[in-house]
């Protein structure tokens, strides 16, 4: 369900409320998810603008945006018509498709800003750029790995997450599981670095601390993401 060169980015002359995609071909499937010659097309030479403040294809599948939420874009299709559209739903997985329209492709994700505005974003292909975003923050860090939630910068569908982190009073580890998997044992032994990672638990990574002496926190800033 993903397109070929897909770029999804904040729309030039309204960027808070509107959002841009392209794609030199995205595969569309139905609910079934099957790519069968019965419900599967390939829709090539994408150019879509889609608004927050409309309804239906290239707007909101139902309701009206909402505050601090993450959105999900798709591409859908309606055979019938043979219409290539856009759409943006709470949903990642079964958007509620406007009449006529049965195919749909997940192409992207943003969060609304406290005001209902989008975040700023740029998706290509499965990776997501964003400004620095401090996730998490005054973390209290044990010698075994916790979980921190980067909720607040990831959605629950993101794969893989890129940051960086900083911490006091100690040294640290990031990684993708409470086992320490993907930690960097060079980067570990600094208060700051970036990390990489796989998510194995939906919006989280795992932390430690080389001793707990001095009550070390911890900011992790999130850059972009992989879906």
């Amino acid at each position: 369900m993903r397109g070929n060169g897909t770029v999804l980015v904040m729309n030039g002359g309204t960027p808070t409320t509107q959002a841009t995609i392209t794609a030199d071909a995205v595969v569309l499937l139905d609910n079934a998810a099957t790519a069968s010659a019965a419900n599967a097309f390939v829709a090539t030479g994408v150019n879509l603008t889609l608004s927050s403040g409309s309804s239906g294809a290239n707007g909101l599948d139902t309701g009206s945006v909402a505050n601090s939420t993450w959105y999900y874009f798709h591409v859908i299709y309606n055979p019938t018509t043979t219409t290539v559209a856009g759409l943006m739903s709470l949903s990642a997985a079964t958007p509620t498709l406007p009449s006529g329209y049965t195919l749909f492709a997940l192409v992207g994700a943003a969060l609304t800003s406290g005001t209902g505005t989008f975040t700023t974003f740029r998706i290509q292909g499965r990776r997501v750029w964003v400004p620095g975003i401090e996730a998490q923050s005054a973390n209290a860090l044990t010698t075994g790995y916790v979980a921190a939630s980067l909720a607040t910068a990831i959605p629950p569908i993101a794969k893989v997450v890129y940051g960086s982190y900083k911490a006091t009073a100690s040294t640290v580890l990031v990684a993708s599981d409470g086992n320490g998997t993907g930690a960097d044992a060079t980067l570990g032994n600094l208060i700051s670095g970036s990390f990489a990672l796989p998510i194995t638990t939906p919006s989280d990574v795992y932390v430690k601390a080389a001793s707990t002496s001095g009550s070390p926190t911890l900011i992790l800033t999130v850059t972009g993401y992989e879906f």
